[in-house]
Order: structure tokens, then sequence, then C-alpha cells
């Protein structure tokens, strides 16, 4: 390949254009012929047709197994034709391709087909929390605390660690869906093939524990508590922050934390 008077960076950008092209256009083709060479056998638009379909099948597959629960939902034509827009819209720009992702939600959203009527339709709804869910999962399973304690250094709590004791995982994140998608995925791990779903409030929270994923599924005030606590980071500050913002009585609070600790402990929230 030969390097004109342009920059590595402008060169790059200009390569990935053509190979995410599904036709070259005519400034394209003079790039191509001026940029790659040819060999005996082949031509420069040859060669650069291999490493074409490799790269976008190579990007293809990533988002296929970053979005898998989506793409069923969506079924295999369709989620192709709306990677393939996406990659266009949000060519990757990370050597990585553990974020070629990232944008997916908000491309959805910026091309919901109801986005012009007043009265937008449930199902895209659904397909956008799926694919921001899916993000999150994606996120949380690499993701680095600064200053926190490896996660096979954490010990998780017990039944009778005192409540001053209690910590929450560091790696986590809280949910609240329109659709009930922690159902939902559980049902497509399952291979239950799951119909689309109908709204629904949900409530739910994904923790990492010994570098695994867990979804938990949540009530409301359960996820107002955590909702709290992860500001106050401390559990009588957040029952004192419940009582006085949204109209618990003492006796109530102390009576529902009693069951909520049990079952938040139960599975693998806190820490001690």
């Amino acid at each position: 390949m030969v390097l004109f008077n342009r920059s590595l960076s402008m060169l790059q950008v200009e390569i990935q254009q053509i190979l995410l092209s599904s036709r070259l256009q005519e400034q394209q083709q003079d790039f191509v012929n001026k940029e790659i060479n040819s060999s005996a056998r082949m031509s420069a638009k040859a060669h650069l047709g291999i490493y074409q379909r490799s790269y976008v099948m190579r990007l293809q597959q990533c988002m296929a197994n970053q979005f898998s629960a989506l793409k069923f939902a969506l079924g295999d034509e369709i989620f192709q034709l709306f990677v393939q827009q996406y990659l266009h819209s949000y060519p990757s720009k990370h050597y990585s391709l553990n974020n070629l992702g990232d944008d997916f939600s908000q491309f959805l959203q910026q091309t919901r087909p109801d986005a012009e009527q007043e009265v937008k339709e449930d199902w895209p709804d659904f397909m956008i929390e799926l694919a921001d869910f899916e993000a999150d999962l994606n996120h949380l399973f690499d993701q680095e605390i600064p200053n926190s304690v490896l996660d096979h250094e954490q010990i998780q709590a017990k039944f009778d660690t005192p409540d001053k004791q209690l910590s929450l995982v560091p790696v986590c994140k809280l949910l609240c869906h329109k659709h009930p998608i922690l159902e939902y995925y559980r049902a497509f791990n399952a291979q239950q093939q799951p119909e689309l779903a109908q709204p629904k409030t949900s409530y739910g929270l994904i923790i990492r524990r010994n570098y695994r994923l867990g979804l938990i599924d949540l009530n409301y005030g359960q996820h107002l508590f955590i909702k709290t606590l992860l500001n106050e980071q401390d559990i009588a500050k957040t029952k004192k922050v419940l009582i006085k913002q949204n109209d618990y009585c003492k006796p109530a609070i102390e009576e529902l934390w009693q069951h909520w600790r049990k079952y938040l402990i139960a599975q693998g929230v806190f820490n001690q």
C-alpha cells in the first residue's frame, strides 16, 4: 500500500468507510486504485473484496454475540439490516470490538419507524430496552472499579452479618424497564423461544460476583431501597431517607427491611 501526503488516521477512516460500503462510489474507486496495489493474479478491487467480506462478517458476528437475545427478537434478517445501517452510522473507533455495540440502543432510538408519529408503538421500546440491557451485560462483565476489592477477594455477606457491615457488590447496575426484560432474557437463554414482551413495568439488578453476572428480580420497594443505598452507602441512612422522603413509617420500613435483607443476601447482593 502506498501512502501519499495524508495522515494515518485519515487513511484509516477512508479505508473503513470503503470496507463498510456495499457499492464503491467513483471517489472511493479512485482511492482504491491509488492506495491499494494490484498483484499478478488479482486487481486492487479484488484484494479489497476479500478483506471487506472478512471484516464485515467479523463485525456482524461480534454484534450477534453481544445482542443474541435482540437478534432472536428481531429475527436474523431484520437484525442484520439494522446492524449494517448501524455500522455505517457508528463505525468502530476502538482497537477492541468489546465496545462495538455501545451506541446500538441509541441508534435504534434514532431510527425507530414511528419516530415522526405522535402515538408510539410498543415494540420499538421493547427492542431498545433489550439492546440497552444486553449492552449493560457486556460492560459489567469487564468493568473495573478503581480502588475496589477484586472479585475473588470479596467476602459475601451472611444472614447474621450486621447491617453496618453490609456493602453492595462494587459491580452492579439497577434496572427499571417498561417491559419484563429480565423475564424475556431468561426465557431466551432457556431456549423457550419467548414471544415479544408486552408492556409491564419491571425492576431488577445486575451484579457481578466471582466474575460471573447475576440477574436479580426486584419489586418497587426493593428497587427504591437499593437506589437510595447507592447514594447513601449506609443501611441506617438509607432507612432514614426512605422514611423522610417516601412516607414510610419507621415500623413499616423495619419490617420490610427484614424481608428484603434475607432475599438480597441470599441473592449475593451484599459483601461484608
